[in-house]
């Protein structure tokens, strides 16, 4: 078997570990919720969270896709901006996908071929996770720009209501 096939057939097992592991670094309340159901309008942030990891690791897996990387990250850092969450924003939820694919490369063996292509994967979940924290500080900018001028504008109506 190949050790690209092989790997492939780990990625159900990866993704897996890897969504449990995003799961854990939720509060408890969030966690039931978003683990229980994965329907896009009864639980937007459990469909994106779960959807949007297997996403990013079919994107990162095939290594050719970089629209299909930069789309999936982008749903997940979005979220994860609004939601001000500083850990998806840094990052860390790719840090631990990175850490699931060690851990299988530790429990496949020697096969030369197969740590290859498992250090090719490690080296393309390190560049994005940071294309995602650049994506989510940019995401931020956004967010605050958007609440200045809401108070702005909110000030300058308070303003012609008071007649001044």
């Amino acid at each position: 078997m190949s050790s690209r096939l092989a790997l492939e057939e780990a990625k159900t097992e990866i993704l897996r570990r890897w969504q449990e592991s995003i799961l854990l670094t939720l509060p408890e309340k969030s966690r039931a919720l978003v683990a229980g159901n994965q329907d896009r309008f009864a639980n937007p942030l459990g469909h994106v969270l779960l959807t949007g990891a297997r996403e990013v690791l079919d994107a990162l897996m095939a290594g050719d896709r970089p629209e299909a990387l930069q789309k999936a990250l982008e749903r997940i850092v979005r979220l994860s901006a609004v939601q001000e969450n500083p850990l998806a924003g840094s990052g860390a939820y790719l840090s631990q996908l990175r850490d699931v694919v060690a851990e299988y490369g530790q429990g496949v063996g020697g096969e030369p071929e197969q740590a290859r292509q498992i250090r090719l994967l490690e080296e393309r979940i390190t560049t994005a996770a940071a294309q995602a924290h650049h994506m989510y500080e940019e995401s931020r900018k956004k967010i605050e720009q958007l609440k200045g001028r809401e108070v702005w504008k909110n000030t300058h109506m308070l303003r012609r209501l008071a007649g001044s």
